[in-house]
C-alpha cells in the first residue's frame, strides 16, 4: 500500500469518506523532509498492524489509539536494544 493510501486508510470517516484530518495529514507527510517522511511511514504503518487489536480499543479515539501504538512500538525497540547491549556487555572481559 502506498503511502498516500495508508494516510487516507488511518483517517476515513466513519462514513468511508477521507476526512479533512487525512488531507491535512497528507499535506503534512508532503512537507516533511524525505527521512522524516520514512519515519511517519513506519509509524503509519505499526499503527496499520495493529489494527485487529482497535476493534478491542473501542473506547479509545483514533489518535489515543494511534499515540498508544506508537509508544508501544519504541518500548519494543528499546527492550530489543537493551537485551543487544546486555548481551554485548555480557561479552566482555
Amino acid at each position: 500500500m502506498k503511502t498516500e493510501d495508508l494516510i487516507r486508510y488511518q483517517t476515513l470517516d466513519v462514513d468511508g469518506s477521507e476526512g479533512i484530518a487525512g488531507q491535512a495529514l497528507a499535506r503534512f507527510r508532503r512537507a516533511l523532509r524525505r527521512e522524516d517522511q520514512e519515519v511517519m511511514d513506519n509509524m503509519l504503518a505499526a499503527i496499520r498492524g495493529h489494527a485487529p487489536a482497535a476493534s478491542l480499543a473501542r473506547h479509545l479515539t483514533s489518535i489515543e489509539y494511534s499515540l498508544l501504538v506508537m509508544v508501544l512500538e519504541q518500548r519494543k525497540r528499546l527492550r530489543q536494544l537493551q537485551r543487544a547491549l546486555d548481551e554485548l556487555s555480557a561479552r566482555r572481559p
